[in-house]
């Protein structure tokens, strides 16, 4: 029976004492009014924590939360979130980073991280007078009011911003500002992941003035309504390195000079990505230079490119023009007249590739007596109807067919020392007359120029095609690559030249290709047959262009010719061999 009693006795203290925990009126209170912590140590409110936070500390926000009270950072600490859904921190006056903007003051560095989301409904959400602001993972810090990132522009120390995830957003409908506004001196923006979005149509997704600044893109998104990149503040220097990622606009362009004065610098490289609708790159200051080594550039309505002035240096990448506007071309090239300044583009390599089907010119020079666009170099993809390459200075000869994204394009190749995309033909054909391989001869010039040029590019030969011209019916190129697709491999004649027939290399550096059609049947002595001469490097066709009227001809018609040719001396056996054709 006393067994009984203390069990029971026992029993009775353990559940007082489990309810004594369970209904503790201390830890419900600090259950109830927990919304942060640093480490395993909990805070009623975030500005607790941040003025707690040692240098290096992590907080992590565990429940929605305002922080309401002005916050200025010296330290380096990291805000975050890992409870799975999104945890809100609402901010009532701006967080400033560092004590100061001259001299003398002292850095502040932020990170915000996990999956966090930080806004404000005031002028901004951050104020970055000196130090840095990282923006990883999945981070959604955004303003509905002016800049959701700020910094002065009269700022002489670095402001330093890093987007590596995540999402920086501007829902503000005010005119004339931007997500982020980039000050300071010595600055930089680091961008290789997330978004960062502009959604106003009068104001930017990033807003340059810093001096001595630089913007480099890797990855991500930065996209806008109206002009993604604006740069201000002239005489300062700026560099936008853009090597991945997507830069875009919806209505205007992405990378916008104001000043006339502006030192800029913009690479384009790699795998980066530039669309707008139209004018994708405005260059309107003389002092800039934008260097295109790689990359894809994008208009919808309008040229890619608009040099009002500076230099545009084209060494690679890809510029594609998707619309059909009656004026739109691939380049433009202006000239103020009352400034009496002009925007020059440099293209020594790159694709150039233009929908457009409204437009007789790929390019517009619209400078009067000057030459602003240089084309050395590069390959062009063009429609059907159009007739230049460059308005007044470059025929589109149309003769390389080639598909792309499944549309029908002529390319016009063209290269660094070249005069032309090629050799050139020489007007009509002249008789062969060798024993028992009689026949019908064809030349083509390629200069010492071109020769080398080509030669630069690797190993070079030479070729000439040979068809009938009725072969010519419904085949929208005179190459090798249409042939091929319509009448096979073996469907035409086609004639290697090399050095031991039918190369003739000239003491000035020019080649002379001969190529001929032999053993003729008497019932072809009336047929025309059409010749294009081709130069190939690396799997790559340069083609002399075509002109049916002066590239093709009859046997018939040759010998006629060679026959009225008194001062030929042709002898007698040969004078036979041309009556025969006559006949």
């Amino acid at each position: 029976m006393k067994i009984k009693k203390r069990l029971k006795t026992t029993l009775a203290i353990l559940m007082a004492l489990a309810l004594l925990v369970v209904g503790s009126p201390l830890m419900s209170v600090s259950a109830a009014t927990s919304v942060c912590r640093i480490g395993m140590t909990t805070y009623d409110s975030l500005a607790t924590a941040i003025s707690a936070a040692a240098d290096g500390d992590v907080i992590t926000v565990t429940a929605d939360t305002t922080l309401s009270s002005k916050v200025t950072l010296t330290k380096k600490i990291e805000i975050t979130s890992n409870n799975g859904s999104e945890v809100t921190v609402t901010v009532g006056t701006a967080f400033t980073l560092g004590s100061g903007k001259t001299a003398g003051s002292t850095a502040g560095e932020l990170t915000i991280s996990g999956n966090l989301k930080m806004t404000t409904g005031q002028s901004f959400l951050f104020l970055i007078n000196y130090g840095t602001l990282t923006v990883k993972d999945t981070a959604h810090i955004k303003s509905s009011t002016r800049y959701v990132v700020d910094s002065p522009s009269t700022g002489e120390l670095p402001v330093n911003i890093n987007i590596y995830g995540g999402t920086i957003e501007s829902t503000s409908d005010a005119n004339d500002k931007g997500t982020i506004f980039f000050g300071g001196t010595g600055s930089t923006i680091n961008i290789t992941g997330g978004t960062l979005l502009q959604h106003s149509k009068d104001s930017y997704a990033i807003k340059m003035v810093a001096k001595d600044g630089t913007i480099n893109i890797t990855g991500g998104t930065v996209k806008a309504v109206n002009k993604t990149i604006a740069i201000y503040n002239p005489n300062a220097n700026k560099v936008i390195n853009i090597s991945g990622g997507t830069v875009e606009a919806t209505e205007s362009s992405t990378i916008h000079m104001y000043s006339k004065c502006d030192y800029l610098t913009v690479n384009i490289s790699e795998n980066a990505v530039l669309r707008a609708p139209e004018n994708t790159l405005t260059v309107s200051s003389p002092m800039t230079t934008v260097n295109v080594s790689g990359g894809t550039i994008i208009a919808t309505e309008d040229a890619p490119i608009n040099m009002q002035y500076g230099t545009l240096n084209i060494t690679g990448g890809k510029f594609v023009l998707e619309g059909s506007n009656a004026s739109a071309v691939l380049a433009k090239s202006a000239y103020n007249a009352t400034e009496f300044m002009t925007g020059t583009v440099n293209i020594n390599g790159g694709l150039f590739i233009n929908k457009n089907t409204a437009n007789a010119n790929v390019m517009s020079d619209v400078t009067p007596e000057t030459n602003p666009i240089n084309f050395n170099a590069g390959k062009v993809l063009y429609k059907t109807n159009v007739t230049k390459i460059m308005e007044g200075k470059l025929d589109a000869t149309k003769t390389t067919q080639a598909t792309y994204d499944g549309e029908t394009y002529y390319i016009y190749n063209r290269f660094a020392g070249a005069k032309d995309n090629a050799g050139v033909m020489s007007d009509g054909a002249t008789v062969r007359l060798v024993d028992g391989s009689n026949g019908m001869r064809f030349v083509a010039y390629f200069s010492a120029e071109t020769v080398t040029a080509l030669a630069a590019k690797g190993t070079v030969t030479y070729g000439t095609i040979i068809v009938p011209v009725e072969y010519l019916t419904n085949l929208d190129s005179f190459t090798v690559e249409a042939l091929t697709t319509k009448y096979g491999a073996s469907g035409f004649l086609n004639i290697a030249c090399t050095e031991n027939s039918g190369v003739v290399k000239n003491e000035d550096g020019s080649v002379q290709i001969q190529a001929a059609i032999v053993n003729i049947k008497a019932e072809n002595y009336d047929t025309a047959f059409a010749a294009v001469t081709y130069a190939c490097v690396g799997g790559e066709y340069y083609y002399t262009a075509f002109d049916q009227g002066a590239n093709a001809a009859t046997i018939k018609d040759v010998a006629t010719v060679a026959l009225a040719d008194t001062a030929a001396g042709y002898t007698d056996a040969q004078k036979t061999v041309l009556n025969g054709f006559v006949a």
